[in-house]
């Protein structure tokens, strides 16, 4: 956050630079251009007539260059470009931070190897708890505001101004900490559903606690005020659905989502 500070700060002094250019620049054209009368003479008078006119367009040019900018007074596009890049990679790597342990508690998470319907035994779905890795996940999540608030609930301009170029949701009215968190719970909830379509097969058990455990992570960012997005949700429905019913109740889920919780979970397509 501190580089993103900075970065900010840089914008700001390179904005304010861009400012004194672009009035220097104005001021330069009018005298150049201010007839010339019986007073004293100035050194713009003195002026070569080719430089004179070379310096002119010169300004004409950045003028029309600065009528196009969007971001900038047009004097460093690239610059500012290259900033914007930077704004973007730090953020990245902040979030790929927050996220590193979320994806080292995924990769543990394995379905059971004991699959009680193999046995004639059907454990109900109250039975069965959330497995360990996913609870560390959301006892981390839980926390997780602790750690933001103090930096980003009231951030100082500087940084909002570099939340704000990075993200658009920044922009939004409401603390930074939790656009944040938003931001991590969006992306963890990503990465479990690219776990979780690495699966090959669910037997009936695996599908239960594996539903189990989408419902505690749901649990949680309600807690939080989140909730998980429209594939996960929609995984989660999948599993719950029993076989004879599964094509009725997969009805408006992704076909890909379908197709592959049907393969997990062995279900023969009626289709």
């Amino acid at each position: 956050m501190s580089q993103l500070q900075c970065l900010a700060d840089f914008q700001v002094q390179l904005h304010q630079f861009e400012q004194d250019l672009h009035t220097r620049m104005v001021m330069l054209s009018n005298r150049l251009t201010k007839p010339s009368n019986r007073g004293p003479i100035t050194i713009f008078q003195t002026c070569d007539h080719a430089a004179r006119t070379q310096l002119l367009n010169s300004i004409a040019d950045y003028q029309q260059k600065k009528s196009e900018a969007t971001d900038s007074l047009g004097i460093f596009p690239q610059i500012y470009a290259t900033l914007k890049s930077h704004f973007a990679d730090t953020h990245d790597i902040t979030l790929n931070i927050l996220l590193q342990p979320i994806e080292t508690h995924l990769a543990h998470i394995r379905p059971p190897v004991q699959d009680h319907a193999a046995s004639g035994i059907e454990m109900p779905s109250f039975s069965f708890a959330p497995q360990e890795s996913i609870t560390q996940i959301g006892q981390y999540l839980l926390t997780l505001p602790q750690h933001l608030e103090p930096l980003l609930l009231s951030p100082s301009s500087l940084l909002k101004q570099a939340l704000e170029v990075c993200n658009i949701k920044y922009t939004q009215a409401i603390p930074c900490a939790d656009v944040l968190l938003s931001l991590v719970v969006e992306q963890c909830c990503v990465l479990y559903v690219t776990q979780i379509l690495q699966i090959k097969s669910l037997p009936s058990s695996a599908a239960t606690q594996l539903s189990v455990d989408i419902e505690y992570l749901s649990n949680v960012l309600e807690e939080l005020g989140l909730s998980i997005n429209l594939q996960l949700s929609q995984i989660l429905t999948l599993l719950k659905a029993a076989p004879d019913q599964y094509l009725t109740l997969s009805s408006g889920c992704e076909p890909r989502l379908v197709t592959a919780i049907r393969q997990m979970r062995n279900i023969i397509s009626t289709q």
